[in-house]
């Protein structure tokens, strides 16, 4: 079957792929109005929790406008007259819709201090972001718009939650009440891990749009170098872990940049 018979097909929209696309939409939506509703809330109780050496400067969090604008992008593109029987849509629509709520969830919980449920929730959104992204890579056929709007979205918002997971983590152990020994060796060992955590995924997302890969390399550097920023001057072991963090996404990304590296498939290109 050829990439246009494919594309063509794809196109072809069913009642099930048409409640899809709303259902996408409708989680973006969502996430957006909910992170609005209870921002001071929860800026108030954040600023009255204690904090480790793996936080980043207060400017790094303006990647989630990013976000939010792009995954309401990619939610009108979904309900598009053409599109709902798209592959792409077809493949993501509903994990993408649920890492949407779990991403308007998590703040609420963080706002009225359930905490345990926020961390639940942040590994929740992590998962289904995993799924998305890994689902990314199999689409056989893409548009350029798609690769971008996919990639941009789906790439940012897995890579921030790839990081904000190892600060999520550690402010739960902190918490926890653990002793600030133990906090700052999790911090640590959270912050490495999420390293080779991406590391990983940028090798798997070779295949798949390079948008898609890029995108999230970009969103673990800029949370590592937002690291540096805030801890230079107040924790060195914070720094310390962010640049060993930063070797095997920073390797992954040479290794796919290098001529010859592998690239989505000549049939997937439309």
């Amino acid at each position: 079957m050829t990439a246009s018979t494919l594309s063509g097909a794809a196109a072809a929209s069913t009642a099930q792929d048409r409640i899809r696309a709303v259902v996408t939409l409708l989680g973006a939506i969502f996430m957006v109005w909910a992170n609005v509703a209870v921002v001071q809330r929860q800026l108030d109780v954040s600023t009255s929790v204690a904090v480790g050496n793996i936080v980043p400067a207060p400017w790094a969090f303006a990647i989630w406008g990013v976000i939010f604008l792009l995954s309401v992008g990619f939610g009108v593109y979904a309900v598009l007259p053409s599109n709902p029987g798209r592959e792409l849509v077809h493949a993501i629509g509903y994990p993408a819709a649920a890492a949407f709520v779990t991403a308007g969830l998590w703040p609420v919980a963080t706002a009225y201090a359930q905490f345990d449920l926020a961390q639940i929730l942040i590994v929740a959104m992590w998962l289904l972001l995993a799924v998305v992204y890994r689902r990314i890579i199999t689409v056989h056929v893409m548009t350029n718009a798609e690769r971008w709007l996919s990639g941009l979205t789906f790439g940012l918002f897995f890579g921030w939650v790839t990081a904000a997971n190892a600060v999520s983590i550690q402010a739960r152990i902190i918490g926890w009440g653990a002793s600030e020994r133990t906090v700052a060796i999790s911090g640590i060992v959270a912050l490495i891990v999420a390293g080779l955590i991406a590391g990983w995924f940028i090798r798997q997302g070779q295949p798949g749009p390079r948008q898609l890969w890029i995108a999230y390399a970009f969103a673990v550097a800029w949370a590592l170098v937002a690291i540096v920023v805030r801890q230079i001057g107040a924790a060195p072991s914070g720094v310390a872990a962010a640049a060993v963090a930063a070797i095997p996404a920073a390797a992954a990304v040479v290794s796919g940049l290098r001529p010859g590296a592998a690239t989505q498939p000549a049939e997937g290109r439309v």
